[in-house]
């Protein structure tokens, strides 16, 4: 993982970015050099702490994804009775106490100033504060600089002897380019993706031109074919190999 945070001071970022210039645009110019070099890049982040969802067969993937959706419906149902019963003993609580207090207007003498009637016990033990719902969390900001672009590493990587996953290569080698170039980390909304591909032994480092998926990259865009994209794209990879 350190081999992989300091391969980005020997990428090629100028020829990079003006082949991604061609193809997308950005308000302001993107520098290919940061402002000063850093001489560590930090501690590198294993494998053991990115929890990863175990591979599936194809014919479990769609079973998987219902009952999380299933999941997910349950929780949100239990969420609105939750908040339903809530509301509806603030109502109880609210009637009864506007009725004790007519009562109390009626029946009982006004209370003489300086002297405790014992309220004070009882509106600490209202049931009313009880069921008030607990605070919200505040959002994490995110510290954004408008003069930077946003962007997302993706990591590749086939092989058998490696001792880190996809996830891990993309997270260290992404944490070393924001603290190389200080640029705005996106993971949906991103202007530049780096394409991090290990294959074996070799590494090498690209920037995305298109950001839609293979499945999409149909006739229009890239000339007639006769194959799916992604059909060809396997075609040839296994040929080369």
């Amino acid at each position: 993982m350190v081999k992989l945070q300091h391969l980005v001071e020997n990428v090629d970022w100028k020829s990079g970015i003006n082949v991604w210039f061609k193809f997308f645009s950005f308000p302001l110019p993107i520098s290919d050099q940061p402002v000063t070099t850093p001489v560590d890049f930090g501690s590198t982040i294993p494998s053991s702490t990115i929890k990863t969802l175990p591979k599936q067969e194809k014919s479990n993937r769609k079973d998987y994804g219902r009952h999380r959706r299933t999941r997910l419906e349950k929780k949100a149902l239990k969420a609105k009775e939750a908040e339903a019963k809530l509301v509806k003993a603030e109502e109880v609580i609210d009637n009864a106490e506007t009725s004790s207090t007519l009562e109390s207007t009626l029946l009982e003498p006004k209370d003489i100033p300086g002297e405790n009637n014992g309220n004070d016990n009882e509106e600490k033990n209202s049931p009313k504060e009880s069921l008030q719902p607990p605070p919200e969390k505040k959002p994490r900001l995110k510290t954004i600089d408008p003069s930077k672009p946003s962007f997302r590493a993706t990591c590749y990587r086939t092989g058998q002897n490696h001792s880190f996953n996809s996830m891990c290569a993309a997270a260290n080698f992404g944490g070393a380019i924001q603290t190389y170039f200080g640029w705005n980390v996106e993971m949906k909304n991103f202007d530049i993706e780096v394409i991090l591909t290990v294959n074996d032994d070799d590494v090498s480092v690209s920037i995305a031109l298109t950001k839609t998926s293979l499945h999409r990259r149909l006739i229009t865009d890239f000339g007639p074919t006769t194959l799916r994209p992604t059909t060809a794209y396997n075609m040839l990879r296994y040929v080369y190999q």
